[in-house]
């Protein structure tokens, strides 16, 4: 059950609004790939309240006019500048959300729709932006995020989570942590986590940076979270609360 449905429907329609050919193989290979990537991101159950559909939004030119070849998907606005991508809507029951299908390769091949020697371990996939609390809302969860915080030995505040994630973590001032210890086993967690998904066919997906820096009592950790999503923060959370010194994280994401 993934996202994308009826590929040759699509393909026809992609063809007749945006003058743009795709091939089957693209196609399956995007529906697998994004739909593992968007489950894997969220932490949601497989539903067929959730689909990707075709959206009629045009891009318009500068005379006014609506931009309906291959141009569209050519945009160097996305944050990585190798980047293509075509719009859909991410349908979550009744709620329409634009979103982008975009996609880029690990060895730098750019690939086009039209191809068909895709390589499945070379391309990625993903949806920008991607909105968690709001999708969280329209699926009618109780709460915004997966994260059983009852279960969690310090406090957890999650004010958004997205593909750029902030972690403020705030020590308790009765104990007295090694420091340098602990940024090198957060370093150190994150590469071992990447190591193991890759060993297991990318399956929990990968990180892609991370920068920590010291404020004083509070440490800040700048993710870019790339194709990793629940299990990745959850496997933290595990980590965090074996050093017993952590009071309070904070969650934020831009």
């Amino acid at each position: 059950m993934g996202l994308l449905n009826h590929l040759e429907v699509l393909q026809r329609v992609i063809k007749n609004v945006y003058k743009l050919d795709t091939s089957i193989e693209f196609l399956e290979c995007a529906d697998a790939k994004v739909t593992k990537w968007f489950y894997t991101k969220t932490g949601f159950k497989k539903s067929r309240a959730i689909s990707l559909a075709f959206t009629f939004v045009h891009t318009l030119k500068e005379d006014g006019t609506s931009e309906t070849d291959e141009a569209i998907i050519r945009k160097n606005n996305y944050y990585r500048k190798e980047i293509s991508g075509i719009p859909f809507s991410l349908c979550i029951k009744t709620n329409f959300n634009p979103v982008v299908l975009v996609w880029w390769s690990k060895s730098g091949r750019i690939y086009e729709p039209t191809d068909t020697d895709i390589d499945y371990n070379d391309i990625e996939f993903a949806l920008e932006p991607f909105q968690w609390q709001l999708y969280c809302s329209q699926l009618n969860y109780n709460e915004p995020h997966p994260f059983n915080k009852s279960e969690l030995p310090f406090t957890l505040q999650v004010e958004g989570l997205g593909v750029d994630v902030t972690l403020r973590v705030a020590f308790r001032k009765e104990q007295n942590p090694d420091i340098p210890e602990f940024i090198s086993k957060t370093y150190a967690f994150i590469e071992k986590f990447n190591d193991y998904s890759l060993a297991n066919g990318r399956k929990f997906g990968i990180v892609h940076n991370s920068r920590i820096l010291q404020n004083g009592d509070i440490f800040t950790i700048a993710l870019d979270s790339g194709s990793a999503g629940v299990q990745f923060f959850q496997s933290l959370f595990e980590m965090f609360s074996g050093t017993g010194f952590i009071e309070k994280v904070v969650m934020t994401s831009p």
